[in-house]
């Protein structure tokens, strides 16, 4: 029985890893921010036509929105606009 606990935690910092890993997910390369400007019609509260809000943004406040440089998209190819809080379609 001893051993078998002893298999057990040398396993647990890896699940520990892989569950963190999947809560907050890993980002792709193409989901990386953009620092592209963003046009004159665009509003923080609305976004673009066919932009989606970020899942999650970094706690540091950028312009134009004071939001996160970097943040998560869902969509695939969707790319982060840094300062947003919006994902546009990649």
């Amino acid at each position: 029985m001893r051993f078998r606990w002893l298999r057990l935690l040398r396993c647990a910092p890896i699940a520990c890893a892989l569950s963190l890993a999947a809560l907050l997910g890993c980002p792709s390369k193409d989901s990386g921010p953009t620092n592209e400007p963003v046009s004159e019609d665009f509003t923080c509260e609305a976004g673009q036509p066919g932009w989606t809000r970020a899942v999650a943004v970094t706690p540091d406040v950028v312009p134009p929105c004071q939001t996160g440089s970097a943040g998560t998209c869902q969509g695939p190819g969707d790319r982060y606009v840094s300062g947003t809080g919006w994902c546009r379609p990649g």
